[in-house]
């Protein structure tokens, strides 16, 4: 471009002149501040509806409520600590208070809790539902062993919100469920074998 084409560029930027159509400087940024506006707005808009849409999904990962009241039937539970912290790692007498209480008061709301294993950040529960409802007999368990954890100092939640439930169908299954939940540790590189570790109780332990 030579320099007589330059100066009228310029003169057309310094002008506010894009695309044959005369905009003041004022008028173009004042554009932009809406559509930067604008785009916020839509923006929070979407977290809104994202927000909104994770909490419907929350709710309906569930079964219908009468599959977690059927008599006699087994679940495996799991219940992850707030934010993976390893809170079970860090003081054992705090994690053996807590599994002491889930294991006494699983039957006081109507579980039978056949094995239950407490490893840094979650905890397994293979539970078979005798009078209860399965998901307040776990919330009620999260409510009571939060008041133990704060009992040894902790602050804040010990949960997470929800917690993620299996359905055992068989034997088969059953005996399945029984391995994982005792080679969790195991697995975790913990111990060697899963009788070495402290934190596994339940009828199954006791019956064996």
């Amino acid at each position: 471009m030579d320099e007589g084409g330059r100066r009228r560029v310029g003169r057309a930027y310094r002008g506010g002149i894009t695309h044959g159509l005369p905009y003041s400087t004022s008028t173009v940024f004042g554009s932009t501040r809406c559509l930067c506006r604008g785009a916020l707005l839509g923006l929070l808009g979407s977290m809104s509806t994202m927000s909104n849409e994770r909490d419907r999904l929350r709710k309906n990962i569930r079964l219908p409520p009468a599959a977690y009241r059927e008599p006699g039937s087994p679940w495996l539970v799991t219940i992850t600590t707030f934010d993976r912290r390893r809170y079970f790692g860090h003081d054992p007498s705090m994690a053996g208070a807590v599994l002491a209480m889930v294991t006494d008061d699983a039957p006081l709301r109507g579980l039978d809790l056949h094995l239950a294993c407490l490893m840094p950040d979650h905890v397994h529960l293979l539970v078979t539902v005798a009078d209860s409802d399965l998901v307040d007999a776990i919330g009620a368990l999260k409510s009571r062993s939060t008041k133990v954890f704060r009992g040894f100092g902790g602050v804040g939640p010990l949960w997470q919100r929800s917690f993620h439930d299996q359905g055992i169908r068989n034997g088969r299954a059953f005996d399945d469920a029984v391995r994982y939940v005792l080679n969790n540790p195991v697995a975790a590189g913990i111990v060697e074998q899963w009788e070495e570790y402290d934190l596994i109780d339940g009828s199954w332990v006791a019956d064996r």
